[in-house]
């Protein structure tokens, strides 16, 4: 679990062993304060933590854990990078069964056009992005990627405000990054499934792997509102 403290420049992580139960807390190294809002994160191989967040301009920041413990008790800042421009928000951060990472952010389209930005860090650590991916609007939008449990596929889903449905894009990863299959604006409606469709006002977006069912989920809040 990533946070931060208020007030201070302290930027932390609790890990926890799922099999031993042993805990710890390990700071972060600063190099800025900047690019720590609405942060996304992922650990890869165990002891690689890396970081996405930031407003205006991202930032993908890489940690090495250290520890001879069942949990790491220390960590190192390997790298730094600031992705996309002014306009662009974070979004996600996964790391991939080869290893590899993939980064997701978006342009608002007050400073150019709206579109999702992709990045890709191969298992050697080599840095790319496709082009601006616009296949809908992204402005005030959230997005959540995963990696199809199944077949290995790599699923984008992204829904931004006052769109009333939620767009999704299938990419695959080949040698040295990845490549997009298909998109679709309107992957879930309100049209097809009624009040079970996303609300039309910016729902939040969550998706985890179900590994025992070979699937993924994706939740969401729903078109249908009480009081």
């Amino acid at each position: 679990l990533l946070y931060w403290e208020d007030f201070t420049s302290r930027r932390a992580a609790f890990l926890r062993d799922e099999t031993t139960g042993a805990t710890s807390y390990v700071d972060l190294p600063v190099d800025s304060t900047d690019g720590w809002g609405n942060a996304s994160y992922t650990l890869s191989g165990g002891h690689d933590l890396w970081v996405l967040g930031g407003g205006n301009v991202v930032w993908l920041r890489h940690y090495a854990l250290d520890g001879a413990g069942a949990v790491p008790t220390s960590a190192r800042l390997l790298s730094a990078q600031q992705l996309g421009d002014a306009d662009s928000r974070v979004d996600d951060v996964i790391s991939l069964a080869s290893g590899a990472i993939v980064v997701v952010w978006h342009q608002q389209g007050s400073a150019g056009p709206q579109g999702l930005g992709i990045g890709y860090v191969s298992p050697a650590g080599a840095w790319s992005a496709m082009p601006l991916l616009q296949f809908m609007p992204t402005r005030s939008s959230k997005s959540v990627v995963a990696q199809h449990p199944a077949d290995g596929s790599i699923w984008l889903f992204n829904d931004p405000d006052a769109w009333g449905q939620i767009g999704a894009a299938h990419l695959t990863e080949v040698a040295g990054g990845l490549r997009v299959d298909w998109t679709d604006a309107g992957f879930l409606t309100t049209n097809v499934y009624g009040t079970s469709g996303p609300d039309p006002e910016n729902p939040d977006l969550a998706v985890a792997r179900d590994m025992s069912a070979g699937q993924l989920v994706l939740a969401y809040q729903s078109a249908e509102r009480r009081i």
